[in-house]
């Protein structure tokens, strides 16, 4: 009886050292959160080069609420204060700063 002769088993070295491969990955972990903070910054809204003034998007963000829901307080004049220029709605930042501080940004209903 022929047997055959088994093939050698192979020994795969690792391709990386783990102190490398935790490195990497710990430099993708900070890349990715550059990388949620940068798209954050780009779709945040506009805010004014002094602070002072900012658009319903960066107001929005600012009180935790959806620019919808900022609109519809604006409109029932239950929001912060707001003024238009050149058709756009902006907001005092003071104002919101203000509006967080009374609290206004809880839902409340008429009987409390």
């Amino acid at each position: 009886m022929d047997e055959k002769p088994k093939k050698p088993v192979r020994r795969l070295r690792k391709k990386f050292k783990v102190d490398t491969a935790m490195a990497s990955r710990l430099k993708i972990s900070r890349l990715e959160r550059e990388n949620a903070e940068l798209r954050e910054q780009l779709s945040g809204g506009w805010i004014s080069p002094t602070k002072e003034f900012c658009d319903t998007k960066y107001a929005a963000r600012m009180i935790n609420k959806r620019e919808q829901t900022l609109r519809n307080l604006r409109s029932t004049g239950n929001g912060p204060k707001s003024f238009n220029k050149s058709g756009s709605v902006y907001y005092l930042v003071s104002d919101l700063r203000a509006f967080i501080v009374e609290g206004k940004t809880d839902w409340r209903t008429d009987d409390s």
